[in-house]
C-alpha cells in the first residue's frame, strides 16, 4: 500500500501539484516502521510548503459517538506523534469520516486547531434553505456553546467524480467539462479530491465491483495528467488547503448544518450515517459497550496514563466497527486482554432476594404506605401517588398505557389528560397511515429472515414491594417461543420513574433490527411550537433539536430504511445516555447507561391534522453492508450488553 498508493501521493508533490495529506497518527507510525524514508520525504516537502499535513488525531475515532474526553486524549495523542515524526503541528483538520456535531467545535479548537474539513453535500441536503453560493468559499460553522470554526468543505459528488476518472471511467473531456462547469457557477474554492489514496492502483478485493485497473495507463499517472490538465487553465490556481484558508476568510453569518433529521451530518450517499459505526458491524453494540465500561473505568481509577489513553482511543477506531480484515477482528480478544482497562459496569438490583406475590395477593399484603394506592381491572393495574401514576396493559406485556402526573384517567383509546406518555389506540388518529397502536414501553425485534417478534403479549405476572429503595416491582415471564425472557418493571413514583430490564436466556440477538424503549407522547398535552429533544452528541453539553418549522411539527423519521440492506437513515449518539423530548415546559426522558448498552436515540415525528405523532426510542441493532452475524463469537468471553433504560418524566 505504501508503495503503490503513499509514494505517489509524494511524487504528485515534487512534481508541484500541492496536496494536503491528511493520516492518522497510528498510519503514520505504522509507515515509519515499514518505511522510514516515507516519513522523511513527507517531512521535508512539508519544511518546503509543498504539501500540507491535514489533522486527524491518533485513530479514526467517531467524535459524535464518543466521551468528549476520548476526542481530546485522540487528538492530543495524534498532534504528538505528528510533532515527533514530522515537525509540524495542522491547523486543518478533516472530522473522522466527516461525522459532525456541534459539540466536535470546541475540542478541535483547545486541541490547537483553526478550521475543520467537512462535507457540503450531507449538509446542504439536510438545508435546503441554503443558498448555493455558500459553497463557493470556506464559511464559519457555529459549534456548541456559540464557538465558531471556518470550515473547508469537502465534497462527495467532486471527489466522486475525481475517482471516476482516475478508474478510467470518464474521459479527460467529461471531467474538464464538469470542473468548468462549477466555475462557471461561480465555484471559488472546489476541493478537487477529499477521500482515500488507497483506491488508486491498488485493489484489496473488499468488493465485487472495484474497477479493474488499467493495464496501459496507471491511476496516478491519469491523476497527473488531470492535475496538469486543470494547471493549464488560466481561470485555475492549484493550492494547499491552507492557502484556500488565507485568501478567503470567512466573514459570513456562523452556518448550523445539523437538523432534528439529521442531529449527525456524516459524508456522502445517506447509506453512511452514524449507525455505521454505532450498532451495525459484526459486533458494534458490545465492542461500543466494552469501550464506554472500559472509560468509565479508567476514569474510576484515577491515574490513568498516556499509554491507557492510547489503548482505549485505539479500540474506539471506527476499523474495528466496518470492513476490518478477519484476521485482525480474531486478533480483537488478545489485543483486549494487553490493555489493562479496568471495565466497571452498572449491576442489575431488579432480582433482588425476597418473595414474588400473584396481583391478588400483593394487594393485600404489600405495605407500600398511605400515598400509594393501587388499583387493577380485567387488563390494567395503574399505581397511584400523590406525586403522579403510571398505568400498565397486562394484556400487551406491562406496556405502558399512561404515565404522568396528577390523578389517573380511565384507560382508553388516549392516554388522558394528565398523562405525559402511554399508548395511542388503534382509531385515534383519523389518518390511515396511523391505523395502529402505538404502544410505550415496549420491545421490538425484527429479524432479517424471519417474523417479528414483540412483548406486547400476555406474560405471566408476579409483584413485589422493595420496602428499602421504596419501589414496586413487577416480573414478567414470557416463556412463548424462544427465546424465553424475563421483563422486570420497577416503578418509582417519588421520582416519577419506571426502569425497564430484559433477562433473556440467550443474549445473542438474530441478524436484523432491534428497538426498546418506545415512548409515545400525548399529543393532548404539549404545545407544538416548544417541541424538540436533547442528547448527547460527543459534546460537554447536550445538543438541542427544534422539532418545529413554521408552526408545525416536522417529518422525522430516523428509523426509515435507507435501502433493502440499509435498515435506518439516521440516530441520536446519546453519549450522556437521555434522550429528552417535550416541549418548553414538560416532557419525557429516556434513558440507558452507555455502560449497560450502547445505544442509540431515534425519532419518528409526523404531522397529522389538527395534530402530530411524536415518539422517542433506543436501537440496539440495525442493518448495513457491514453487519455480519456469522463473526460473533470473538467477544464471547467479555460480559454482554445489559437491555435495561430508565423512563423518566419532568415538568416546570
Amino acid at each position: 500500500m505504501i508503495k503503490r498508493c503513499y509514494w505517489p501521493l509524494l511524487h504528485l508533490c515534487e512534481a508541484g501539484y500541492p496536496v494536503g495529506i491528511e493520516l492518522t497518527g497510528y498510519t503514520l507510525e505504522e509507515i515509519q516502521k515499514i518505511d522510514p524514508a516515507w516519513v522523511e520525504t513527507f517531512r521535508h516537502l512539508l519544511s518546503e510548503g509543498k504539501a500540507e499535513l491535514i489533522g486527524s488525531g491518533l485513530a479514526q475515532i467517531i467524535g459524535p459517538l464518543v466521551p468528549p474526553e476520548v476526542t481530546a486524549w485522540n487528538l492530543k495523542l495524534g498532534a504528538a506523534i505528528y510533532q515527533d515524526l514530522l515537525g509540524v503541528k495542522p491547523l486543518v483538520a478533516l472530522v473522522n469520516e466527516q461525522a459532525y456535531t456541534p459539540g466536535l467545535v470546541p475540542i478541535y479548537k483547545n486541541a490547537g486547531y483553526e478550521a475543520l474539513m467537512l462535507d457540503w453535500a450531507d449538509a446542504a441536503s439536510y438545508n435546503p434553505d441554503w443558498s448555493l453560493d455558500l459553497k463557493n468559499t470556506p464559511q464559519l460553522i457555529c459549534g456548541e456553546g456559540g464557538q465558531t470554526m471556518p470550515v473547508l468543505w469537502s465534497d462527495a459528488m467532486t471527489f466522486q467524480k475525481f475517482q471516476r476518472f482516475a478508474h478510467g471511467e470518464l474521459s479527460l473531456e467529461e471531467y474538464s467539462e464538469f470542473i468548468t462547469g462549477q466555475i462557471a457557477r461561480g465555484v471559488q474554492a472546489l476541493p478537487l479530491y477529499t477521500s482515500d489514496a488507497e483506491v488508486f492502483d491498488y485493489r484489496p478485493g473488499r468488493f465485487g465491483t472495484e474497477a479493474e485497473l488499467d493495464a496501459v495507463l496507471s491511476e496516478w499517472e491519469r491523476i497527473s495528467l488531470v492535475l496538469e490538465a486543470m494547471k493549464q487553465l488560466p481561470e485555475v490556481s492549484l493550492q494547499l488547503p491552507g492557502e484556500i484558508l488565507r485568501a478567503y476568510v470567512p466573514d459570513g453569518i456562523p452556518l448550523s448544518p445539523e437538523t432534528a433529521e439529521a442531529p449527525v451530518l456524516v459524508k456522502k450517499q445517506r447509506k453512511y450515517n452514524i449507525l455505521r459505526w454505532a450498532v451495525t458491524g459484526r459486533d458494534d453494540l458490545k465492542l461500543n459497550t466494552l469501550c464506554w465500561r472500559a472509560y468509565e473505568g479508567l476514569r474510576a481509577r484515577g491515574d490513568a496514563s498516556d499509554i491507557d489513553w492510547r489503548a482505549l482511543c485505539l479500540l474506539w477506531a471506527s476499523d474495528y466497527r466496518t470492513h476490518i480484515t478477519e484476521c485482525r477482528w480474531r486478533k480483537l480478544p488478545e489485543y483486549l486482554q494487553q490493555l489493562n482497562i479496568p471495565l466497571c459496569h452498572k449491576a442489575s438490583d431488579m432480582d433482588l432476594p425476597g418473595e414474588w406475590l400473584q396481583l391478588e395477593d400483593f394487594l393485600v399484603t404489600t405495605g407500600t404506605g398511605r400515598d400509594v394506592s393501587i388499583c387493577h381491572d380485567r387488563r390494567f393495574v395503574t399505581i397511584q401517588s400523590t406525586k403522579g401514576f403510571v398505568t400498565f396493559n397486562l394484556a400487551r406485556g406491562c406496556a405502558i398505557q399512561a404515565m404522568g402526573f396528577g390523578e389517573a384517567t380511565t384507560p382508553g383509546i388516549a392516554p388522558g389528560d394528565t398523562a405525559i406518555i402511554g399508548t395511542l389506540g388503534h382509531g385515534y388518529f383519523d389518518d390511515i397511515s396511523l391505523g395502529a397502536d402505538f404502544y410505550s414501553g415496549h420491545l421490538v425485534v425484527e429479524p432479517t429472515n424471519g417474523a417479528k417478534i414483540t412483548d406486547l403479549a400476555k406474560a405471566g405476572y408476579s409483584f413485589r414491594y422493595d420496602k428499602e429503595a421504596q419501589r414496586i416491582l413487577i416480573r414478567c415471564m414470557f416463556d412463548q417461543g424462544e427465546p424465553a425472557y424475563t421483563k422486570y418493571v420497577a416503578i418509582d413514583l417519588g421520582q416519577h420513574t419506571v426502569t425497564v430490564r430484559y433477562e433473556f436466556s440467550s443474549l445473542t440477538l438474530p441478524e436484523g433490527v432491534v428497538h426498546a424503549g418506545f415512548v409515545t407522547l400525548n399529543p393532548e398535552i404539549f404545545k407544538v411550537a416548544g417541541l424538540h429533544f436533547e442528547s448527547g452528541a460527543g459534546g460537554q453539553h447536550p445538543q438541542f433539536c427544534s422539532l418545529v418549522n413554521e408552526g408545525t411539527i416536522k417529518p422525522v423519521s430516523h428509523a426509515r430504511p435507507v435501502s433493502r440492506l440499509v435498515s435506518a437513515s439516521g440516530a441520536i449518539p446519546m453519549t450522556d445516555g437521555m434522550l429528552k423530548i417535550g416541549d418548553l415546559d414538560k416532557g419525557v426522558v429516556l434513558q440507558m447507561h452507555r455502560t449497560c448498552a450502547a445505544s442509540v436515540g431515534m425519532i419518528e415525528s409526523i404531522p397529522v391534522r389538527g395534530s402530530f405523532f411524536l415518539r422517542g426510542f433506543l436501537s440496539l441493532q440495525e442493518t448495513d453492508e457491514t453487519s455480519g452475524r456469522e463473526h460473533l463469537g470473538v467477544l464471547d468471553s467479555y460480559p454482554d450488553p445489559v437491555l435495561e433504560y430508565t423512563i423518566s418524566l419532568y415538568q416546570s
